[in-house]
């Protein structure tokens, strides 16, 4: 399909496994540093007899390109070239790998039918599908805390989640957290993994050996016949970020997407493997979670709530928080994107589907909204798990524009993510003045066009420096193995 681009022809020329060894060892050091984008120096010689090199430009390198790098190294190279390629050679391949990217994308928006906004947005979109979550490492850490406390609190629901990973590992759930959380840490120490490992003391102490490592990575580990068949292309990348490279030998292709696979994990095993056995998603037993959870947010923090009764008839919000101004008002959604639809190049109509969900959740909110004290302004929040970036302004655009209800709302309808609940309900509980600050920079910036600062809550918190997660923190607190392990 791409044969005929440089930098396809280019890269066949050198053996696969020199391609990965760069390509990995500066992800991991992209890692290491907590530094996702650096920016690097391309140079040519003056002619192919000479060794001098010109500057010829400069660019960025990133892990989300390696990470593609490594992919068409993968899908179009082998071991038969006996050219191993140098740091200098790849820094050039990459140069050409930009170009052959920005061709891509442009190709694939020439072949779609949008008018401007939808363009824009399509565009917008896929960019922080697949670059954002690189940026934000720390937001790893957390969704493994939100994860675990989903599958392992008291519910009182009568579904033992924790059994689907007991069953299958013959060990205790919290030796499978750690033991997933120390083969992240492996991120940091190198691009092989052999087993067996010798495991500092820290780990021992709890019991753990290499071969519940060892049984994690397989289930996570792959050849190189599947990247070349599957259908995800560069999301394989995702399912699986490891290679098995020779016995008991595993090369890690990129370690921010194999970090956040160790993490992620325990999560993911259990819904495929509850779908397995009961033929069902488990997204009904999640979502009826993540509500109890929200309620532990607004416990811990002493915010008095009320979570509405379901009415099966006409269907309205979730449950209604009051500040001394303000009465939040507020839906959540748990649904969780689809691998496939976090990328650049997605299908537009498949996203538009998912956000229906989030213009019923307007239209819930506006009807419920309808019900309250009009003296009191109010405040929309439609509340999501999903670690999908939506930012604000763009997503209520596009709510606006593929929304047909005459019901629905939107004036001060916001979006927010669970990591920005948490933190605005700390602030909520803190400093009520701080916290009606925010909500009025909030209202102020999303409905005036002059603006030049971020209109996320995150964004606005942050410029009142608000960057602790307290509730995040305490959980991670109580978890003794993660305060070992870190």
């Amino acid at each position: 399909m791409f044969e005929n681009y440089r930098f396809i022809r280019e890269i066949k020329n050198y053996k696969l496994s020199s391609i990965l060894e760069i390509s990995s060892s500066l992800s991991m050091k992209l890692w290491m540093n907590d530094e996702p984008v650096v920016r690097f120096h391309l140079f040519e010689k003056t002619s192919s007899e000479s060794n001098i090199l010109i500057k010829k430009g400069s660019s960025f390198l990133t892990p989300w390109n390696l990470a593609d790098i490594s992919y068409y190294a993968i899908k179009y190279t082998n071991e038969l070239s006996t050219r191993k390629i140098t740091e200098h050679e790849f820094m050039n391949l990459y140069g050409l790998f930009l170009g052959f990217d920005d061709e891509i994308s442009k190709k694939d928006r020439e072949s779609k039918q949008f008018d401007d906004e939808s363009m824009f947005f399509y565009i917008l979109f896929g960019l922080m599908q697949k670059t954002f979550w690189y940026q934000e490492g720390y937001r790893m850490i957390n969704k493994f805390v939100r994860f675990n406390l989903l599958l392992t609190d008291n519910y009182n629901d009568n579904v033992n989640l924790q059994s689907i990973i007991e069953d299958e590992f013959k060990v205790e759930f919290s030796n499978v957290v750690l033991a997933s959380f120390v083969l992240m840490i492996m991120a940091q120490r190198g691009t092989i993994i052999k087993f067996p490992i010798a495991l500092d003391k820290q780990f021992l102490l709890y019991g753990k050996n290499s071969s519940l490592l060892h049984d994690i990575i397989r289930k996570f580990a792959t050849d190189y016949s599947c990247f070349r068949k599957s259908t995800l292309n560069q999301k394989q990348m995702f399912v699986t970020p490891i290679i098995e490279i020779g016995k008991d030998e595993y090369k890690i292709l990129n370690s921010f997407i194999y970090a956040n696979k160790c993490l992620g994990f325990i999560y993911w095993y259990t819904r495929e493997k509850y779908k397995k056995s009961y033929g069902k998603e488990i997204n009904q037993h999640l979502g009826m979670r993540f509500e109890k959870y929200v309620d532990k947010i607004l416990k811990k923090f002493n915010i008095k709530f009320e979570r509405l009764k379901e009415d099966k008839k006409q269907k309205r919000a979730d449950l209604i928080v009051n500040s001394q101004k303000y009465i939040l008002l507020i839906e959540q959604k748990f649904k969780m994107f689809n691998i496939s639809e976090k990328d650049i190049i997605f299908d537009l109509e498949k996203i538009d589907y998912v956000f229906k969900e989030y213009i019923k959740a307007v239209k819930q909110l506006s009807r419920t909204e309808q019900t309250l004290d009009k003296e009191i302004e109010i405040i929309k929040l439609v509340l999501y798990f999903d670690d999908i970036f939506l930012a604000d302004g763009v997503i209520k655009e596009r709510l606006e524009k593929i929304s047909n209800d005459d019901d629905c709302n939107f004036h001060n309808a916001f979006m927010i993510n669970i990591e920005e609940f948490e933190i605005l309900i700390q602030i909520l509980n803190n400093d009520q003045e701080l916290f009606e600050k925010i909500i009025i920079e909030k209202i102020e910036r999303q409905y005036s066009e002059g603006h030049v600062k971020g209109i996320e809550f995150m964004q606005i918190m942050q410029e009142f420096e608000c960057f602790e997660n307290r509730f995040i923190e305490d959980e991670l607190d109580k978890t003794v193995i993660l305060k070992k392990s870190i």
